[in-house]
């Protein structure tokens, strides 16, 4: 169990880098930039969040109804999870690109989204030993 806290130790420290990177990012928008920002984002956040709950009840309702064993349905989860992160952060590029956000600003915007998909991807190797 030891190596699983070191997976969350490392997750978290990518999180935290990830913020602080963000939060730079975000210094180089102008005031009218960032109020952009909200705005073209505000309805996807919601619909975002829909989708990661559908995700997190679709895993549980399964695992009640043991559909698949535990790892299996698991690994599942962890993949589906990664793959709605990547359509989100995809989209979100593709929204900043087209309403011509700054390009310093989506270079560092990347950058923290990177960070946090390591963070992630180190924390499930190291608690793949335990399914």
């Amino acid at each position: 169990m030891e190596n699983v806290f070191y997976g969350i130790i490392i997750w978290l420290l990518c999180v935290f880098g990830s913020t602080f990177i963000y939060n730079r990012a975000m210094k180089q928008l102008t005031t009218e930039k960032k109020g952009e920002l909200l705005e073209r984002f505000s309805k996807f956040r919601s619909y975002s969040l829909l989708a990661v709950i559908v995700i997190a009840v679709v895993y549980f309702l399964m695992i009640r109804q043991q559909v698949f064993d535990y790892r299996t349905l698991t690994i599942y989860y962890f993949v589906a999870f990664i793959a709605y992160l990547i359509f989100v952060n995809y989209y979100a590029y593709n929204m900043m690109k087209k309403y011509a956000f700054d390009p310093g600003f989506i270079r560092l915007y990347i950058l923290s989204i990177v960070l946090r998909f390591v963070g992630l991807i180190i924390f499930f190797v190291f608690l793949i030993p335990y399914f």
